[in-house]
């Protein structure tokens, strides 16, 4: 799941089956972390690129809880525009 934005950006993703504490989803090996019940991402990588991302596997049937927020909501420039995108495989 990856969210294009023109502002910087959090990337949710909860089971609601699980009571697991949230966990920072890697970006550089996404197959450490895509086992995880729920997870976050910020994609502070230091590379300009605010889009944040998280590899995951969803088991159908389940009404997994996405969430994306801006980096700070409280700052002027955290408004605009955002899309998520759910690549298939």
């Amino acid at each position: 799941m990856h969210v294009d934005s023109e502002v910087d950006t959090y990337l949710y993703i909860i089971d609601p089956r699980s009571t697991d504490v949230i966990r920072s989803a890697s970006i550089d090996s996404p197959d450490s972390t895509k086992g995880y019940n729920n997870l976050y991402n910020d994609d502070i990588d230091g590379a300009n690129d605010r889009d944040s991302q998280i590899t995951k596997t969803f088991e159908a049937g389940v009404p997994y809880l996405v969430m994306v927020s801006a980096y700070n909501p409280s700052l002027s420039s955290s408004v605009g525009s955002f899309y998520v995108n759910f690549p298939q495989k």
